[in-house]
């Protein structure tokens, strides 16, 4: 399920089965871009899958993409699974 379609410079989506979210977000540009999460993906502590600068542990209500950053990460339920 696509993320954050107003943004043209970022590809963000959203695989959901019964028991996990897995979340992608690319930024295809040279500059930094800044998101506002949507309301069920802030604050929420994360398994970080991949990554190609720094490794993200945990979602704010912002997020901000380093030029050409990726990463994809697992939601970590309430109960700590």
């Amino acid at each position: 399920m696509p993320l954050l379609e107003e943004h043209d410079k970022v590809f963000a989506y959203r695989r959901k089965s019964a028991d996990e979210q897995i979340l992608i977000f690319s930024n295809f540009s040279a500059d930094s871009q800044s998101l506002t999460l949507p309301l069920d993906l802030q604050n929420r502590r994360v398994e970080d899958l991949l990554h190609n600068y720094d490794k993200v542990d945990y979602l704010a209500k912002e997020l901000r993409l380093k030029p050409h950053e990726s990463f994809a990460l697992k939601i970590i339920a309430a109960n700590g699974k």
